[in-house]
């Protein structure tokens, strides 16, 4: 389940990024408004408040990915990566209606990067870490 999960995440989120500068972001969403909800749900994944997560995700990721399915696939990451430290980079771009934010985080055994898709609500409609 886990993998399916994560394949769909992937195959949404490649699709998403296939020309993520080259689109406008949503009217009405600014760049700070996206590196925010960016910090904003990596904060939410390190303090494992899964439950606050899912309350900023669209419909469709709610149901796709519940508080307990989101943990079944972050904790198992998240022990590989050690203590958090801090987000390096963020690049911010746009794709068929949804803002994309690509964030470098740095932790301590290793850096990850979180692919994040916003709608124009700016509610969480993809996500994807490696």
């Amino acid at each position: 389940m886990k993998k399916t999960i994560c394949v769909l995440m992937a195959a949404f989120m490649l699709m998403l990024l296939a020309a993520c500068g080259s689109a406008k972001l949503p009217d009405g969403v600014t760049e700070d408004d996206v590196t925010t909800a960016a910090k904003n749900t990596v904060d939410y994944l390190n303090a494992k408040d899964y439950d606050s997560l899912v309350a900023t995700m669209d419909d469709e990721m709610q149901e796709a990915l519940p508080s307990d399915k989101l943990a079944e696939a972050w904790e198992p990451f998240y022990e590989t990566l050690g203590e958090f430290d801090s987000i390096t980079k963020t690049t911010v771009g746009a794709q068929k209606g949804y803002a994309v934010a690509v964030v470098s985080a740095k932790y301590k055994n290793k850096t990850a990067t979180l692919t994040l898709s916003y709608d124009s609500e700016m509610k969480l409609a993809g996500m994807f870490f490696k």
